[in-house]
């Protein structure tokens, strides 16, 4: 008879040959890919192993999520597959491993949870009775998946921090500011650039000057500066895009910082012993004088920088339409004719795409472009023309809700007897940026799909998580 020590080693044996055979064909298989000259193939076989610890590694996972929030790859064209979506797909499998060893099941879902189901059900149920249920399948697919996406991240962040993963993107968006404003600034301002994320990193980088401010006013002292040098270079980027909605949103974005804090300096009496109101000012002052002194710099030794991007917004003031303007105007008035038409539910999730067919009056030659990506450039418009009354007063309520949800923590932190200057600047920030989500999805965005999509996704994920943190009553000791 056997002794089971004998037989523990013989195992160990077993398994660690299979794991050694393993990793020879692994390296073999990797090593004829690179000499045959598959390249592609060979860069996601080296990364599956990374793809394994991934899935293991919660804080891994999410961090090289936020990481390809800035970058815009196409891996299948026909269905069609992006980078973020693998991404997406690695956060997801992390948080089922995550809750599969874990002891029980989570207490809580994600408050948004509810209003974006309901909005899905609007988007399938517009498809079936629509132009073409066909069309609809995609994007009820993407947001079922972004539903997915948005219990995932709401799971990790408890582990991670809402804190953290705030940081972590401002410190992606101003990696990725520095590769986008280096062609915009050698080309002396002439050239547009957006860098990896092909049109998206405006839309994202709008948000980040906010969120350094947030945190340089109302964070700890070692790390207040580098806060705002990264929301200054995320401006950066910004001004390289050359888009006025987004710019025009930062720039709302961060006034709103600052006569919040303000406000909220007068509320509270003392924090951490200090004089809460005098040093804010003395912070907010700090920041103008950066601002003015980064755009001295740039104004003196790069003349063309500003002047070029800026020239843009003579459109908007000698009431002229230019280019984008006039698309835009095409496309709204596109969306309004199909909603006026089909006012309850619409013409179907992903029909936009088709509108051409359905009203060959209508003059799309010079934005066919956008119509084929089934865009109208603006989401309420979009979600009228789509899903009708019904589903763009869905989107309204979820876009609401996630805005709502970030006012009360805000609220609620300045009013609570224990202030936490750290929790401070992060309900700031999450406050403002959930109003900046909820009036841009009336002048532009894309929130519900492709890159951006995602972006809305992080966000809705840190506001539910931080409400919810901030909601959840102490337990009992």
């Amino acid at each position: 008879m056997s002794h089971p020590a004998s037989l523990l080693r013989l195992n160990e044996c077993y398994f660690s040959g299979l794991a050694l055979i393993a990793g020879l064909a692994y390296v073999a298989l990797l090593v004829t890919l690179l000499f045959i000259g598959k390249l592609i193939h060979a860069a996601f076989l080296a990364g599956v192993p990374l793809v394994l610890l991934s899935i293991t590694v919660p804080r891994m996972a999410v961090t090289q999520f936020v990481a390809f929030l800035t970058i815009s790859v196409t891996v299948v064209d026909s269905i069609p597959i992006t980078l973020i979506d693998c991404s997406a797909g690695i956060v997801i499998l992390a948080a089922l491993f995550d809750l599969l060893g874990g002891t029980a099941l989570p207490r809580r879902i994600p408050p948004l949870i509810g209003s974006f189901l309901l909005l899905t059900s609007a988007a399938a149920i517009s498809a079936v009775f629509g132009y073409s249920a066909i069309n609809g399948v995609t994007p009820v697919i993407k947001q079922l998946l972004l539903a997915v996406m948005l219990c995932s991240l709401f799971h990790l962040a408890k582990r991670i921090g809402v804190r953290y993963l705030l940081t972590l993107f401002l410190a992606t968006v101003a990696l990725h500011a520095i590769y986008v404003a280096a062609p915009y600034i050698a080309s002396g301002g002439r050239l547009r650039s957006f860098g990896l994320s092909e049109a998206s990193f405006d839309d994202i980088s709008m948000f980040a000057l906010p969120v350094s401010l947030a945190f340089f006013l109302w964070g700890a002292q070692p790390r207040r500066w580098l806060y705002l040098i990264a929301g200054l270079i995320s401006s950066l980027g910004l001004v390289a895009t050359q888009s006025r909605a987004p710019i025009i949103f930062c720039a709302i974005g961060t006034i709103s910082v600052i006569l919040a804090s303000l406000w909220s300096a007068k509320r509270i009496v003392n924090v951490n012993g200090a004089e809460v109101y005098s040093y804010v000012r003395r912070r907010i002052a700090r920041i103008m004088l950066a601002i003015a002194l980064a755009v001295i710099l740039l104004t003196v030794f790069l003349p063309s920088v500003f002047s070029t991007a800026f020239s843009r917004f003579n459109h908007l003031i000698d009431g002229r339409l230019g280019e984008t303007i006039f698309l835009r105007a095409t496309l709204w008035k596109a969306a309004l004719t199909a909603f006026l038409d089909h006012p309850v539910l619409g013409i179907g999730a992903g029909s936009f795409r088709s509108i051409k067919e359905m009203y060959p009056g209508l003059t799309l030659d010079p934005v066919y472009f956008w119509v084929r990506g089934f865009s109208a450039h603006n989401l309420f418009f979009h979600y009228l023309a789509e899903t009708g009354i019904v589903g763009a007063s869905l989107l309204v309520l979820l876009f609401w809700k996630t805005f709502s949800m970030s006012r009360k923590v805000w609220r609620k932190t300045i009013d609570s007897n224990r202030v936490d200057e750290r929790q401070i600047g992060v309900s700031l920030a999450l406050y403002v940026v959930g109003g900046m989500l909820l009036f841009s999805t009336f002048i532009d965005a894309g929130w519900m799909w492709g890159q951006t999509s995602y972006v809305f996704i992080f966000f809705a994920a840190l506001i539910s998580r931080h409400f919810v943190d901030a909601t959840e009553p102490l337990p009992i000791t």
